[in-house]
């Protein structure tokens, strides 16, 4: 953790200028072996971790809710609508993601970073696309490199999975396709069952919201990214991914049993995210939730820190709209608030990831209203 009370903020709104240096090293990538970090993953004191994993206990106690899914549906909708609002982070438990599949896709996730290096390059991610290997796509906005790699890839439904391992040579007989798409599908639905309750928790209803908005069941989209982080040198000195939120409605975390996660709330200071268990999957609320809610769920400030002694994989599961959904502040939770004020305009998901590329954390500033509409009607900016 930086200083206890430090703030990420503010965060650039356009990508710097990068020093001569980066991009070359960046084409011969790291070598976790070396007993000293370059220059180019060397982050300002003040961005640096406080602590590290390798300082805390895995054990560590945590205040973080915990969902259990499988709890009657009252149970259920109260305890998100608690975790959404007062954390914007939690476990699930008994989310219906078998065990031996976790362990599948996490293992299938190492073998796939311990490829050699020209091997993953083949898939590299090209310039403006989403998809492949390579860096953060927020890397562009910070000065310094990550201490990290990661690959992306569109699952539902138009799925780039089976494009990824055919580039990398991965024979039929590794199953890493068919365990990668067999991982996105069931987490796609354990995200669509959490966004449904989610949503009738803030008094939606689905059939209207389905008609104005999207299906959040048959038509929401999802991606897995898999994030890698070598055991460092100088931990401290760097970070694996830097402080940001997510442009999602909901991400699903499956962080193994190695420590790195970091969330911030609202007025404290950074808090590890410990493994819970080998089945326990972290979520985090989106910047597309906390539009939907106008503004009553916030989208989760959070960072990834390296680690000196162990190796650790994150498989994240994003899960967001159709790119010409229509998102804005459902129109039950506006009639049930005071003021019956949205927050936000009206847009398109896909307006909103272009804004994300260029504005970086100022996307959603970018579809605040900046003042009260006063004697605006709610037909006029729905």
């Amino acid at each position: 953790m930086p200083s206890l009370v430090a703030s990420p903020l503010p965060f650039p709104h356009v990508a710097p200028s990068k020093p001569p240096f980066l991009e070359d090293l960046y084409a011969n990538y790291f070598t976790p072996t070396t007993p000293s970090l370059p220059t180019a993953y060397i982050w300002p004191e003040h961005d640096r971790p406080s602590s590290t994993p390798d300082d805390i206990e895995p054990s560590q106690a945590t205040d973080i809710p915990v969902i259990n899914m499988a709890d009657d549906d009252h149970t259920l909708k109260s305890g998100l609508a608690n975790a959404c609002e007062q954390w914007g982070v939690f476990y699930i438990m008994n989310h219906g993601v078998p065990l031996d599949l976790l362990e599948s896709v996490r293992q299938k996730g190492l073998e796939l970073f311990s490829l050699p290096l020209n091997t993953k390059m083949r898939a590299l991610r090209k310039e403006g696309s989403f998809e492949g290997f390579g860096k953060a796509m927020i890397s562009k906005f910070f000065d310094r490199l990550m201490w990290s790699e990661g690959f992306t890839m569109m699952g539902h439904p138009t799925s780039s999975i089976a494009d990824t391992t055919s580039k990398l040579s991965l024979g039929s007989e590794n199953k890493f396709r068919e365990v990668f798409e067999e991982y996105d599908r069931a987490t796609q639905k354990v995200a669509a069952r959490l966004m449904r309750a989610v949503l009738e928790g803030l008094g939606v209803e689905m059939e209207g919201f389905k008609e104005r908005q999207y299906d959040v069941e048959g038509e929401a989209q999802s991606a897995l990214q898999l994030n890698y982080y070598a055991p460092c040198p100088q931990a401290h000195m760097t970070m694996g991914l830097p402080a940001h939120t997510d442009s999602t409605c909901l991400t699903l975390l499956h962080q193994g049993l190695v420590p790195g996660l970091e969330v911030l709330r609202p007025g404290r200071p950074w808090m590890l995210v410990p493994p819970l268990s080998p089945s326990a999957l972290v979520v985090n609320v989106g910047d597309m939730l906390q539009v939907l809610s106008n503004g009553r769920y916030k989208s989760i400030m959070h960072r990834a820190i390296a680690n000196k002694r162990r190796e650790r994989l994150s498989i994240v599961s994003l899960c967001f709209p159709p790119m010409n959904a229509t998102i804005a502040p459902a129109e039950e939770v506006l009639n049930c608030s005071q003021d019956r004020q949205p927050l936000y305009k009206s847009f398109k998901w896909g307006e909103y990831m272009h804004a994300k590329s260029k504005y970086f954390m100022g996307a959603l500033d970018h579809f605040k209203y900046q003042q009260p509409l006063d004697g605006i009607s709610l037909a006029q900016v729905s």
